[in-house]
């Protein structure tokens, strides 16, 4: 995989008390997640493949997901079966958080960086100081 990407973000490079960091690859996508007993921040992003890249012009595809235990929103009546949370989910999520907030951190490789904007989204939607 190229440089710039979230397999090489060292999901052990920041320690926050009471939350979890994680990589994982899942259909085509590269994510981390950030996680405590409310719910999971996770962020993602499609695994590079040349043909999309010369696309997007080398621009990453990803998103930003709050994965929550309860319902999140009146709109989402019905929850989801969750591989995160290992049950129930009320999923939300952001394109443009991701390119506008994470996108570059990922780029410039500062697995800190990254990982403690996570946690800040984190504590933004559950709670808590990250």
């Amino acid at each position: 995989m190229s440089a710039g990407t979230l397999a090489h973000i060292n999901g052990e490079s920041l320690a926050v008390p009471g939350l979890a960091f994680r990589g994982r690859m899942v259909n085509g996508k590269i994510a981390i997640v950030c996680s405590d007993s409310r719910g999971a921040a996770e962020l993602w992003h499609f695994a590079p493949d040349p043909k999309i890249d010369a696309i997007l012009g080398g621009r990453l595809l990803g998103g930003v997901e709050k994965h929550s235990p309860v319902q999140v929103h009146d709109f989402m009546p019905d929850p989801i079966e969750c591989d995160i949370l290992g049950g129930p989910c009320w999923a939300d999520g952001t394109s443009l958080g991701f390119d506008e907030t994470f996108a570059p951190l990922i780029a410039g490789g500062n697995s800190q960086a990254v990982l403690r904007e996570l946690a800040n989204w984190h504590a933004s939607w559950f709670g808590g100081d990250a």
